[in-house]
Parts: C-alpha cells; structure tokens; sequence
C-alpha cells in the first residue's frame, strides 16, 4: 500500500449527526436490499444486499460500545451477518458456475452434471436465504439518534477501528506479495482491505488524502477478490476430484469423477494458469509498496 498516502493521512471530523444519517442510510439501504432480494434474487441482488450488509456492519462498528449493545441493534446485526454468510455461500457457487462456463466446450463437456449440481445445491440454499430474508423483513426499521451518541466516543471509536484494520493490514501484505501461496492471507488482505474502505466512508470523505486510500483500497480489494475467486473454483475442484463430499454437499462427487473419463485435473490446470496470470499482475502493480513504514501511521496518528 503507497504509505505517502498512510502517511499523510487525515482523519475526517466527526460529526454526530453526519453519521447518524449515514447510519439509518446504510440501514434503510439494507432493507431495501432485502426487499429487492426477496423480489427477485439474481446475482445482481444478491451482490447488492451483501455490500450493503458490510456497509451497514462497518457503521455498526463504529459505535460506541452501549449503542452497539443495544438489543434491537445486536439481534439485527446477528441476522443479518447470517444473511450474509448464507448469500456468499450462494455467490460461490454462482462464481464456480461462471467460471466453468467459460472454459473450452471440450473440456466442459466431459462433466456432463456439473452445473445441474450446482444448480440444485444453489436451489436449496436460496430457500434457507429467502426463508431468513422474510423474518427480518418484517421487523421494525433500525434507526439511531443523534443524541445518543457522544463526539468523544465516537472519535474514540472510530480511530480504534481504523486503526485494527491498518495493523492487520500492515504484517500480512508482504507475505502476500512475496509468496503465490499464501492464499488464506490473500483472503484475510482482501477482507481487511474491505473493511478499512467502508470504515472511511462511514464518516464525511472530503479530503483528497482519504479518497485517495479509499481508490487505492478499492482497487486493491477487487484485484485481490478476482484472485480469490480462482481459489474458490479451484479448492471446489480439488475437493471433487478427492471425492470429498464437504458440510453442506458444494463439493459432492459430480459427473466425471470416478468414470475414466475425466478427474477434474484439466479444469485445475487451466485455473491455476489463470490465478498465476492474475496473482503476478497485481503484484506487478501493487508489490513495491511496503507496509514496513505504515507503523507510523496506526501508532501515531490513532493514540
């Protein structure tokens, strides 16, 4: 990460009820979401309600610590990460049925059931989703107010928080561009890289220094998600290759395991070619920003 940034980088004021709008924002994005998902739950919808669920998660976040025990605001927020979770399962499968899609006809077409099957297992998640979806549809809309929250909390809180994702950020990213292996790293990068962007977009964003990190983020997030795509697809089909029938059936044998036909290996070489083609040109980007100086700015800047 380009530490000039880091470095030179000015938190934004804090403003009660600045956020306490951008709060009930976030919140009413989200159940909107919700509705939209419930309507129609394409892949479009499902993106949407799961960015909007991180989005509301990183201004609960920045709570103080009584509001955010508040058991309206906690209940919601189990719900809604369960959401979550269950969505990103279903956008896994969506993403390994993407990806085989695009591979040659005559390498696709020795797996006859491939995507039936992960179809049918996406079938039956979605229920679980919309089953879940509709009971926190019909509960009472979140809102805060600006009074119950104090400047000097929120401050607080907000510098602890960004402040978290800066030091998780800083010892995992040189291990991430120096070794093509470190892919739970990769992920963890990915997700921290995530969540300091919507940190710094839950709070007023005018300065150039914060829009800056929050491009820089952003770009960062989503070359590291495409990677971490390959190593969804690839961990599914190295599973289904050993034959290994995973929690929940995603990686149950599938047609052409087994049969003399095919074991998967021709669709993990052309993955892994296309992860090493991806891995090399972020690191080709991004690789020569050390995180060794942004010490200064998580001990410095958010004592």
């Amino acid at each position: 990460m380009p530490l000039v940034i880091l470095d030179h980088l000015v938190l934004p004021p804090i403003r009660r009820g600045s956020f306490a709008k951008r709060f009930d924002k976030s919140a009413n994005k989200m159940e909107d979401n919700v509705q939209e998902y419930l309507i129609d739950p394409n892949e479009e919808n499902i993106h949407d309600l799961r960015t909007s669920i991180r989005r509301f998660d990183s201004c609960f976040r920045l709570l103080p610590n009584g509001v955010r025990k508040k058991p309206n605001l906690l209940n919601s927020r189990v719900s809604y990460k369960k959401l979550f979770k269950i969505n990103s399962e279903i956008r896994d499968i969506d993403i390994i049925c993407s990806k085989f899609a695009q591979y040659p006809q005559d390498v696709t077409s020795n797996y006859p059931d491939f995507l039936e099957t992960q179809r049918s297992h996406r079938d039956r998640k979605l229920r679980e989703a919309k089953e879940l979806a509709l009971s926190i549809y019909n509960r009472k809309p979140l809102q805060i107010k600006k009074g119950i929250l104090s400047k000097k909390k929120l401050r607080r809180r907000y510098k602890k928080v960004v402040a978290r994702f800066v030091n998780e950020i800083e010892p995992i990213f040189p291990l991430v561009v120096s070794d093509i292996e470190r892919r739970s790293e990769l992920h963890e990068l990915r997700k921290d890289c995530k969540k300091l962007r919507y940190t710094l977009e839950a709070m007023d964003t005018n300065g150039n220094e914060v829009k800056d990190v929050i491009s820089l983020l952003e770009g960062m997030q989503d070359f590291l998600g495409t990677i971490h795509d390959c190593d969804i697809m690839l961990l599914h089909l190295a599973r289904a290759k050993g034959g290994i029938r995973a929690k929940g059936g995603i990686h149950a044998r599938i047609s052409g395991f087994g049969n003399g036909r095919a074991d998967f290996s021709d669709l993990i070489d052309l993955e892994q070619k296309e992860r090493v083609r991806l891995y090399y040109e972020f690191v080709s980007k991004y690789g020569d920003f050390s995180m060794q100086q942004s010490s200064n700015f998580s001990r410095n800047r958010f004592q």
